[in-house]
């Protein structure tokens, strides 16, 4: 069964390991980075599912602060719609998973004979994803699609959950804009 949601991020966490988010971004090669300057967020509020996780103007508004604050650290300015180089805007959802690993022992079963058990280990999980676009301003043409996902902590307090929308924030805007 698969649980969606909209405006999200709210609940990034740590995952065990080196790394706490995976990130991928695509771009147009026709697009000349370096010439942008300026960007808003595009017009209207961000599309809801009804998710209450999710759908929370804390959580919009934590997104868009990270991402700006971000951007003004790459020198980046926020300006009008109408005068921006480029638009942003995000999506985002929490998905049901499964993780499922096989795990073989082997066990001496005496005489130098080793025998090789096989036990299949599955752990069910939530994953938060959080989908940022850039678009021409003129035409709505998306230049850069940067993805982040996290394993979801409905346990995370709020300040915890204001933390993470950030880390993942700065790690997606890592790859922004493309060299």
């Amino acid at each position: 069964m698969r649980r969606r949601g909209s405006v999200w991020l709210f609940g990034m966490v740590i995952c065990v390991g080196c790394s706490r988010y995976t990130v991928q971004s695509s771009f147009d090669p026709a697009v000349n980075f370096q010439a942008l300057k300026t960007y808003d967020w595009k017009p209207g509020p961000q599309p809801s599912l009804g998710d209450p996780r999710v759908s929370d103007a804390l959580v919009d508004t934590t997104v868009r602060g990270a991402v700006d604050r971000e951007l003004a650290a790459k020198g980046f300015t926020k300006s009008s719609a109408g005068s921006a180089d480029f638009l942003l805007a995000y999506d985002g959802g929490i998905n049901f998973e499964t993780s499922v690993v096989a795990i073989t022992r082997s066990t001496n079963a005496g005489g130098g004979a080793f025998v090789a058990r096989q036990h299949i280990d599955t752990a069910d999980f939530e994953q938060g994803t959080l989908v940022l676009m850039a678009f021409e301003p003129e035409t709505a043409k998306p230049i850069w699609r940067g993805v982040v996902t996290g394993i979801f902590d409905p346990t995370a307090t709020p300040e915890q959950r204001r933390q993470r929308i950030t880390d993942a924030v700065h790690k997606l805007l890592r790859q922004f804009p493309p060299q």
